[in-house]
C-alpha cells in the first residue's frame, strides 16, 4: 500500500458470535484499525469462500480502534481477503487463512429471587450474574 495511506489493519480476530441476517449465518469478526490521520469514513470488503461482503465501518477516529463486522460463515478452512477502503481508495489489504468456528446454541435461564435485607442490593446481585455469563463464553472458547 502507498505511504500516503493513513489507515491500516492491525489485527483480524474471529469471535464465537454469529447472527442470522436474511436467512444467512454470519460470523462476528473484530478488526483492529489504526488511523494516523484525521477521521475517515471507512468500509471493509471481505472476500471469503467465493462470497463478497462489504461492511460499512463508519467514521474511524485517529488512533487505534476495534470494530465488529460480520462475514459469511464457512464450513471448511479457506482463504479470506480483507480490503480496507476510505474515500474510494484502498488503504490496506490483508490475506489470511480462515478456520471455521464451532457453532453453539446456549440457553440461559436466569432464575433467582431477592430477599431485601437478606442478600445484597439488586444491582450488586446483577453484577454477580454478569460473571456467570462471562464464564459461559469462556467455556465455549476453551472447547473450540
Amino acid at each position: 500500500m502507498s505511504k500516503d495511506n493513513v489507515l491500516s489493519i492491525k489485527t483480524i480476530e474471529p469471535t464465537v458470535f454469529f447472527i442470522e441476517e436474511k436467512k444467512e449465518l454470519l460470523q462476528g469478526v473484530d478488526v483492529s484499525i489504526n488511523n494516523t490521520g484525521k477521521p475517515l469514513k471507512t468500509s471493509i470488503e471481505v472476500k471469503i469462500n467465493l462470497q463478497e461482503r462489504c461492511a460499512d465501518i463508519g467514521m474511524v477516529k485517529q488512533g487505534r480502534g476495534k470494530y465488529r463486522i460480520y462475514i459469511p460463515d464457512v464450513q471448511e478452512i479457506t482463504d479470506a481477503e480483507f480490503t480496507l477502503s476510505a474515500n474510494g481508495k484502498v488503504q490496506d489489504r490483508k490475506r489470511i487463512t480462515w478456520t471455521p468456528q464451532k457453532h453453539w446454541q446456549v440457553y440461559l435461564a436466569h432464575y433467582s429471587h431477592h430477599d431485601l435485607g437478606y442478600t445484597d442490593l439488586p444491582i450488586d446481585v446483577l453484577h454477580e450474574y454478569d460473571t456467570f455469563y462471562d464464564e459461559v463464553l469462556r467455556f465455549c472458547k476453551q472447547t473450540e
